[in-house]
């Protein structure tokens, strides 16, 4: 028993034990789930390791919603759930559910087992965006449909889904293992001898797992359109599916202040529904006039001197705003696409045309995507569509206080670009 500053000490050592335990993730979120082999292959007893070691891993976590989310299944002749993300936020509750999950000791359902994680536990709807999705999976030995199995793991990795997997024993199948974990297989498989030996790895699975990034879903246009789809739909938000440096291009002055704001708020709405918390996206507004200019250098002291300074002044022309965003977009990150918006609301005269036709060649030569969101009735589609490139797209919208309305649309090209290269 202890008294006194002993019992300080000793809390404040349990609080600094308790904190250790998931120091490894730093308190970065990430959505996790065990799949745990219940099969007749292993006994009651190796069973029990494998909770432990479910245990002794998510010990490592930071539980919070809004950090590490933990979910469970096991699986053998079936699958049974036993607990869904972030169904515990307290490690004590969740470990006293894991230590109640019964061994079943049939088949080895594998295949059905990683259909489920893609379909409830870590699908879409139940997860949370630009956080990395893992699995952990568990097992001693082959799957009874490989071929199920095998098709179910793909899915999984098209997801944009991180799979560790464990294989125990002598009885596993090595190529089967690293078709089902995510690769490399050197980071993503552990090979053990005995169950005994789950001890030795449990933190270095930890680690891994806490410094594992957002995986990008793969380039499978039909599964990601729907995926995006699916994210819009349940968050109002999407993940863009590579890594994009956007530039949008406003001309303050020829557009207006009033006008400005719609604008400005259609960025800000971008912004806010565009996943960059995994810091893949990256964007930047540029602009081509200041509503504080003046036309004349001096006050002018007669008529004269008035009609002179507005017959020399030249507005900002509209292929100085082009080359400039191209210029900024081009010089994003190596590894990211680069894309340009520019907003038009007036018809482009013959001269401004050629020179914009330039900045579309030069765009296209340094791989800088231009869109084009045309306002209003005065402006001349069939042009704007000709400015764009690399993927750009032109869009209309009647009015500047219509731009909200395709903002979904615009979202949902940002979040595909690059999916159909």
């Amino acid at each position: 028993m202890c008294t006194g500053y002993s019992c300080i000490i000793l809390a404040l050592i349990l609080v600094v034990a308790d904190a250790s335990d998931f120091a490894p993730c730093g308190g970065k979120p990430a959505d996790v789930f065990f799949a745990l082999d219940s099969s007749g292959s292993l006994s009651k007893n190796d069973f029990q390791k494998e909770l432990r070691f479910t245990e002794d891993v998510a010990s490592m976590f930071d539980l919070d919603e809004n950090k590490v989310r933990v979910g469970v299944i096991s699986f053998s002749k079936t699958v049974t759930p036993h607990f869904d993300l972030g169904a515990y936020t307290d490690r004590m509750d969740m470990f006293r559910k894991i230590s109640q999950i019964t061994w079943e000791g049939f088949g080895t359902n594998t295949g059905e087992a990683l259909n489920y994680l893609h379909t409830k536990g870590l699908a879409l709807k139940n997860t949370r965006p630009g956080i990395p999705h893992i699995a952990i999976v568990l097992t001693d030995g082959m799957s009874q449909n490989v071929p199920m199995t095998l098709e179910q793991a793909k899915i999984l990795h098209d997801q944009g889904i991180t799979v560790f997997v464990i294989g125990i024993g002598s009885q596993i199948d090595k190529e089967e293992l690293e078709s089902i974990a995510s690769g490399p297989p050197s980071k993503y498989v552990f090979m053990i001898d005995n169950f005994d030996a789950l001890n030795q790895i449990k933190d270095e699975l930890a680690i891994k797992a806490c410094e594992e990034k957002p995986a990008t879903p793969s380039p499978n246009i039909q599964n990601t359109e729907a995926a995006v789809e699916e994210e819009l739909v349940s968050f109002g938000r999407c993940t863009p599916r590579h890594a994009l440096d956007i530039v949008f291009a406003v001309d303050t002055a020829a557009i207006g202040s009033s006008n400005a704001k719609f604008v400005l708020q259609f960025i800000a709405n971008i912004s806010d529904r565009v996943n960059m918390a995994a810091g893949d996206t990256t964007i930047m507004t540029i602009g081509n006039g200041c509503s504080g200019s003046t036309l004349d250098e001096e006050p002018a002291t007669d008529p004269n001197m008035v009609k002179q300074g507005l017959s020399t002044y030249q507005t900002p022309q509209f292929h100085q705003l082009m080359r400039n965003m191209r210029l900024k977009a081009a010089d994003g990150r190596f590894e990211s696409d680069h894309i340009g918006v520019l907003f038009v609301t007036d018809r482009l005269t013959s001269f401004e045309y050629r020179k914009a036709k330039l900045e579309t060649m030069r765009a296209k030569f340094q791989r800088v995507a231009i869109f084009a969101l045309g306002v209003g009735n005065r402006v001349d589609a069939q042009d704007y569509m000709s400015l764009t490139t690399n993927g750009g797209q032109y869009i209309s919208v009647p009015s500047f206080e219509d731009l909200g309305e395709i903002g979904t649309a615009f979202l949902y090209n940002m979040c595909l670009f690059g999916t159909n290269k």
